[in-house]
């Protein structure tokens, strides 16, 4: 197995249950159009935006390897900042490796999840990206192209 792997979903919201789940609404495709409003007019240089958006990211490490020493993602704006992060505490990261073991589980996961309201984009949109960190090694774990249209 590799040493990690991710699944991302972006989405319109993450709601959590009471049950301890979480509900993924609006799954988004890989290709958004977000339209900016033609009566905002482009001399007002106004910037485009989404009302809300989520980021659902679950990291896979193989139960089997070594306990990652840091554990981490981030999310980046279509303007290439990073507008969110997390680092999981190494006694969560052991712990989640001990209850996987334990219980015979191939993978660990860890979770990673952020709703935004509202997001703002660039003026010619681009893409939101989303890394995922394990010990220094950096992977894409999702990609979603924003693309802005005055239609």
């Amino acid at each position: 197995m590799n040493p990690f792997s991710a699944v991302c979903v972006f989405c319109e919201d993450i709601r959590e249950e009471k049950s301890g789940q979480d509900t993924i609404v609006g799954t988004l495709p890989d290709n958004l159009v977000a339209a900016k409003s033609p009566s905002l007019g482009a001399a007002q240089n106004i910037r485009p935006g989404l009302p809300r958006l989520g980021v659902y990211l679950r990291i896979h490490l193989d139960a089997e390897q070594e306990i990652p020493k840091e554990v981490s993602a981030k999310v980046i704006n279509t303007d290439g900042q990073i507008v969110a992060n997390s680092t999981w505490d190494h006694s969560v990261v052991e712990k989640t490796f001990a209850d996987s073991r334990e219980n015979h589980m191939p993978v660990v996961s860890l979770i990673f999840k952020v709703v935004a309201a509202p997001f703002m984009l660039n003026m010619e949109g681009g893409k939101i990206t989303v890394i995922a960190i394990v010990d220094g090694v950096e992977r894409v774990a999702g990609a979603l192209n924003v693309i802005v249209s005055t239609a």
